[in-house]
């Protein structure tokens, strides 16, 4: 629920001019959905945790039985492409995205489905992740590269694709064993380079690698791990969003999961926000690609498993990574403050003082203990010393809420109970 509001301003000391003294330089947590959120920190250090998240993304669609075994999910001319993954045909298959069905089959006619697993996407081309490594003892990874263009707008067709391959520089031994940590299901291209993120099923961490994107033979760079929990099994990136995505699932169990990556600098995506969303409602469930469609919109696919057939979900990234500015520009006032004038809050009516803030447009948020954004509105704020103002709520259950006064550049919270 989200509505525009310019409420009325009781101007009560009367005009008062900002100057560059207000704004201090500091590091720390800006996202008020964090656990150790620092309202004073102007600068994220991606420090941020978070409380345990769930959710249950909306079903879409089953799959044919001919992508039984999807495992990767791309956006492109307006259709979702997916592959096969170990043993299968080197094809890609087209999807119309309302419906799932296969509308196109595109062969890659000079390559072998070793263990195609991923698929990612530039400006001009769509790469194939032949790297799936289950028992750790290949020694022909590779990605096959695949220019956009010579891909048929309709119909189906064949293609020849350039090779990449590489090796682990921490890769020592190839004998057979499924415990290990050189596996990869996942990667995504930027302008510059092709980065992988390894699927470990010795220690549940991912590891990043960086690849050239031109054809060749390569060690590929490992830039550093992180703690995932689980097994990682796609990727998506969106390069308007600055965001990238991880998809996978607890093993064994087959809880699935996705990491949110946000609010980084650059290429180093793990120093950023990092929040885990758990989908225990989906155990059993293989998921196995994503992709981004349009803003924060997302698609999740499962392959076929003993419980289910293979599917697609919807997911929405917004509500976890909409609340906080992507640019390094958040700031606090020194001397602005934010006060609940009636705390419990009665009558489902949230009043506010507001002293010393900055002129501007703000969205409210107002979120639980769990993070999750239970009530949005806008506000236009004047530069006046002290105004009042007052927010009606929808009805919520009793418990403990922040209320967030969020612009381009500022930031401003507090907490207020409900009874």
């Amino acid at each position: 629920m989200v509505r525009k509001v310019k409420f009325k301003l009781l101007i009560i000391f009367g005009l008062t001019f900002f100057g560059s003294s207000l704004f201090s330089q500091s590091e720390g947590c800006t996202d008020p959905q964090a656990s150790n959120f620092n309202p004073s920190a102007t600068e994220n250090d991606g420090s941020c945790n978070y409380p345990y998240t769930d959710f249950n993304p909306p079903f879409k669609y089953i799959l044919s039985n001919t992508v039984s075994e999807t495992s990767a999910l791309v956006y492109l001319k307006n259709k979702l492409w997916t592959l096969n993954d170990s043993g299968g045909l080197p094809v890609l298959y087209a999807m119309d995205t309302a419906t799932g069905q296969i509308i196109q089959e595109v062969t890659i006619t000079n390559a072998n489905n070793v263990d195609w697993e991923e698929l990612a996407i530039d400006e001009d081309y769509i790469y194939i992740g032949d790297f799936g490594n289950n028992d750790g003892t290949r020694d022909d990874l590779g990605i096959y590269k695949v220019l956009i263009d010579d891909l048929p707008y309709q119909g189906n067709g064949s293609v020849t694709a350039s090779h990449i391959t590489y090796i682990y520089p921490d890769q020592k031994s190839f004998n057979r064993n499924y415990s290990h940590n050189f596996d990869c299901e996942a990667f995504i291209a930027t302008e510059d380079s092709l980065y992988l993120f390894s699927k470990n099923r010795a220690d549940y961490k991912t590891k990043l690698y960086r690849l050239p994107k031109e054809p060749g033979n390569y060690i590929a760079e490992l830039i550093t791990s992180f703690d995932v929990n689980g097994l990682i099994t796609g990727a998506g990136y969106s390069i308007t969003e600055n965001e990238v995505v991880l998809i996978g699932y607890v093993q064994n169990i087959y809880t699935p999961f996705v990491w949110l990556l946000f609010y980084f600098q650059s290429n180093s995506y793990f120093s950023g926000n990092k929040r885990r969303i758990d989908f225990p409602n989906l155990t059993t469930i293989q998921t196995e690609g994503i992709c981004y469609i349009s803003g924060k919109d997302l698609m999740i696919s499962a392959e076929k498993s003993p419980t289910f057939t293979a599917r697609v979900f919807r997911f929405n990234a917004s509500a976890w990574t909409d609340h906080v500015s992507h640019t390094n520009e958040i700031k606090i006032a020194k001397r602005a403050t934010l006060k609940v004038l009636e705390n419990p809050v009665g009558d489902s009516i949230l009043k506010l003082s507001l002293v010393d803030c900055p002129k501007g447009n703000y969205r409210v948020d107002i979120t639980d203990l769990l993070g999750k954004i239970v009530f949005q509105t806008s506000v236009e704020i004047d530069r006046v010393k002290e105004q009042s103002l007052s927010i009606k709520l929808p009805e919520l259950s009793q418990g403990n809420y922040l209320v967030s006064f969020i612009s381009n550049c500022r930031i401003i919270s507090e907490t207020f109970v409900i009874q």
